[in-house]
């Protein structure tokens, strides 16, 4: 059985926000996480669905960011400018009560939201950051401690409080335009969760990172940075279909008297909170304990004939749809394995499968790779019904 307080603990979501639950979480057994896992996923699930009252047409973009959450790994938003990238990342945080860091309590009007200062609330921490050519690591990392270089023996430190090592979930906006140095820090970040400094391994907090760009990278250089990315989705501009720019406005009209009341003071929080950090570990350790751990082979064997059957079709295409090399191909498994958890509370069924029209190179290789994956898909369908009737 597990810890009865932590058990307890679980049912209330302020109790359950709380760090100190983590290391008990990791230890859980699979008995042990289905006690929890029912009430850690209502509450995700609940957060999406306030989210998506909140956002109009954005509802597939939620659910995979709750489930690349959940799989612990990154997310590319993709999108022309105003369509909200920046404000779902920023409010998705606020929902699983992750919060920017402030190093000051500020004066606060008494008609404005609650806020959360650094003395209520530090171990949850929001970072975001727009990325140009001239980005420096300082920015990002935290600036050098000026002092620590001129002692005797002198040492390299960096002051790394509410600085991207210190953060639990990220966002970074036109990822594709951080230079060499920042790209390097990033692809140990997201393979490693470290962060080096003068060669000391820094371990960070990440748990997801989302990051934002127009358009895909052209460059050869970066292709290595965005096959990083297993998931890639793109925010659309709202169309008129079935009333949906008049209910846009209705929506976006709230969120804008909102900033405008709070004076745009970036600390004030606008989503209330439905989820924890915690419930995002609680799933986490389902994917990896609950359905494979020590008993793997025992798990989902039609399943993952049906996937690599799948993602061999993918790679041998010659259109070049989508690129899923071996590393990719593990990630997207645990992927797999999270959304067939958010989405039935269970291993993944061939359906879940249509995850993978997320793995697309380009813009123009979407509808092609969806009207493949959907093909392939119910090939594989007739194939076991006709399997099973003989």
């Amino acid at each position: 059985m597990a810890n009865l307080v932590l058990q307890k603990a679980a049912q209330t979501l302020s109790d359950f926000d709380d760090p100190q639950w983590r290391a008990e979480i990791r230890r859980l057994t699979p008995a042990d996480l289905s006690n929890l896992l029912s009430v850690s996923l209502a509450r995700l699930r609940e957060a999406v669905k306030s989210l998506e009252d909140r956002f109009e047409s954005k509802g597939e973009i939620l659910e995979l960011m709750c489930i690349s959450a959940i799989a612990q790994e990154p997310m590319l938003i993709f999108g022309q400018p105003g369509t909200a990238k920046s404000d779902l990342v920023a409010r998705f945080a606020e929902s699983l009560g992750v919060r920017r860091f402030e190093n000051t309590p500020a004066m606060r009007d008494e008609l404005s939201p609650p806020a959360i200062s650094k003395d209520e609330d530090a171990h949850n921490i929001y970072f975001e950051y727009l990325l140009n050519e001239y980005t420096e690591p300082d920015e990002l990392l935290g600036p050098v401690v000026v002092g620590d270089l001129v002692k005797n023996p002198p040492s390299f430190r960096r002051f790394r409080q509410g600085a991207l090592s210190e953060a639990h979930v990220v966002f970074l906006d036109e990822i594709f335009r951080g230079n060499s140095a920042i790209l390097n820090a990033l692809l140990s970040l997201i393979n490693e969760r470290r962060i080096y400094e003068a060669g000391k391994v820094i371990k960070a907090n990440l748990f997801i990172l989302f990051g934002a760009a127009n358009h895909p990278p052209i460059s050869d250089e970066l292709s290595a940075f965005y096959e990083r990315f297993a998931i890639r989705v793109v925010s659309a501009v709202v169309g008129n279909e079935d009333g949906r720019r008049e209910r846009l406005l209705k929506k976006a009209w709230v969120a804008e008297t909102e900033k405008l009341n709070a004076a745009y003071d970036p600390f004030i929080n606008f989503v209330e909170q439905k989820a924890c950090l915690n419930d995002l570990l609680v799933c986490n350790r389902a994917i990896t304990e609950m359905w494979g751990g020590a008993d793997f082979d025992k798990h989902d064997p039609i399943f993952r004939q049906d996937y690599i059957h799948i993602v061999n079709i993918l790679n041998n295409d010659k259109r070049r749809l989508c690129r899923i090399d071996d590393r990719k191909f593990v990630k997207i498994y645990k992927l797999l394995r999270a959304k067939a958890l958010y989405a039935h509370q269970g291993p993944p069924v061939i359906d879940d499968l249509k995850l993978l029209k997320h793995t697309w190179v380009d813009f123009e290789s979407q509808i092609p790779l969806q009207n493949l994956i959907d093909s392939e898909i119910e090939m594989r369908k007739k194939l076991r019904n006709t399997q099973g009737s003989n």
